[in-house]
């Protein structure tokens, strides 16, 4: 009887976080009346990367930089310049085929912001392999002040780590879905 009556008040206070959880996300989204610049901002900022011309990528970047979803930390400008400096030595041929960026201004709580949504197939072949490696990329491109400020990254590791070599083993005793 404890036990259910602890499951039923973790339910009720879990349907109720996740309420205030929604109620908290009042966003809006439009066209941006930069679009130009914020289209032109994330193709210079992609086309630096990519082509090792990384001390022109990081200008594009505001001092206050950080890029989640790379690790358990966020990174700051030095440590993503630093990753595409070590993806150009383990690497080559670095390219995003089919980049799509859409320009948005984003209005959450009350204040506006400029994001660049970046979708595209990234590719890159490590020296020791004969055939690239390909994966889709998302990110979520937050500018302040003309810079990038905020990226959120969103891509699926495991596609890349097949491609590698790598092997998948399940655990003991799976069945599978049946």
């Amino acid at each position: 009887m404890k036990h259910l009556i602890f499951s039923l008040v973790c339910l009720c206070a879990s349907i109720s976080f996740s309420q205030a959880q929604v109620e908290y996300l009042p966003t809006t989204a439009q066209p941006s009346p930069q679009a130009e610049s914020l289209t032109q901002l994330g193709q210079q900022f992609f086309e630096r990367l990519v082509t090792a011309k990384l001390e022109g990528a990081a200008i594009l970047m505001a001092e206050d930089f950080q890029l989640i979803g790379l690790g358990e930390k966020p990174l700051d400008k030095a440590a993503y310049v630093g990753i595409w400096k070590r993806y150009h030595e383990q690497a080559h041929d670095l390219g995003i085929k089919e980049l799509v960026l859409v320009p948005m201004k984003m209005t959450q709580n009350g204040q506006e912001q400029d994001v660049i949504l970046a979708w595209g197939e990234a590719r890159w072949t490590p020296h020791q392999m004969e055939k690239p490696i390909v994966s889709w990329m998302h990110m979520v491109m937050i500018v302040k002040d003309g810079k990038l400020s905020l990226i959120y990254n969103f891509e699926d590791q495991l596609p890349q780590m097949l491609q590698m070599g790598f092997t998948l083993t399940p655990p003991t005793g799976y069945q599978g879905d049946n």
